[in-house]
């Protein structure tokens, strides 16, 4: 008898939105929930196929994310219409597939894109707010949002940040690409956006605790050139929890 062949497979491309509150990441992990087990086990729950996911980028434990991209290959038929509803049938309330689509058998997400952004968001009033929690870093110390965006510029353009990269990161090159650093409020929320080629491990939330450090007047915008020169972590502010980063947008 012969055997049926098999149909050619496809290379599908996810949008993903998820809060990591819960998460230990993007990357699977083993023993620990992530984005990437989640998704790989409701793909094989829906088609029957193990298959490996590739992320545009990372994020860390008790990130979100917005807009993360991830490809997977599948030799299963389904309409593409009716893919992302019955993944989202076969994920936790914390993840959400929002669109659903057919790549290039080439495309490979992490290589195609060209940017990404990141917003870190703060909740800046003396009472903390229930509805800000797990969303915002709440500080209680009024932060003067002029000085912090006078001290962002100091951190645009290809620099080494290493003084602002976590030990793990100290081996790799710590020279990057930041296009843009950009500090608004509105009302009690004030958000940071960061864009760039590529980020070091913890990089965005230790240049956020550095800010946070000039906003409340401990130090002066110019002390950020001082800490890019350092090389040094220790001479940077705190690393800002994870609750209130999350991955906005992939530019391709």
């Amino acid at each position: 008898m012969k055997e049926r062949p098999r149909k050619p497979a496809r290379r599908i491309l996810l949008a993903i939105e998820y809060d990591g509150s819960e998460l230990f990441g993007s990357q699977r992990q083993r023993e620990y929930p992530t984005v990437q087990a989640l998704i790989e086990e409701a793909v094989e729950k829906l088609t029957g196929e193990r298959v490996k996911t590739v992320f545009s980028g990372r994020t860390d434990r008790g990130v979100h994310g917005l807009n993360m991209l991830a490809v997977f290959d599948t030799a299963a038929g389904m309409e593409l219409e009716k893919l992302a509803p019955a993944l989202n049938a076969a994920l936790p309330a914390s993840v959400a597939i929002t669109s659903a689509r057919e790549a290039p058998p080439d495309f490979h997400p992490r290589r195609a894109a060209r940017a990404k952004i990141y917003r870190y968001r703060i909740f800046n009033r003396r009472v903390r707010s229930p509805l800000e929690r797990g969303r915002a870093w709440h500080v209680t110390v009024p932060l003067d949002v002029n000085s912090m965006r006078a001290a962002a510029r100091h951190l645009v353009g290809t620099r080494d940040f290493r003084a602002f990269a976590s030990e793990a990161a100290q081996k790799e090159n710590t020279v990057r690409t930041l296009a843009a650093a950009r500090v608004r409020r509105e009302g009690e929320v004030i958000e940071l956006d960061f864009e760039g080629e590529g980020f070091l491990y913890n990089m965005v939330r230790a240049m956020t605790g550095s800010l946070v450090e000039v906003g409340r007047g401990k130090e002066p915008p110019g002390w950020i050139i001082e800490v890019l020169e350092s090389l040094d972590r220790r001479k940077a502010g705190p690393t800002a929890p994870p609750h209130g980063l999350t991955l906005i947008r992939v530019l391709w």
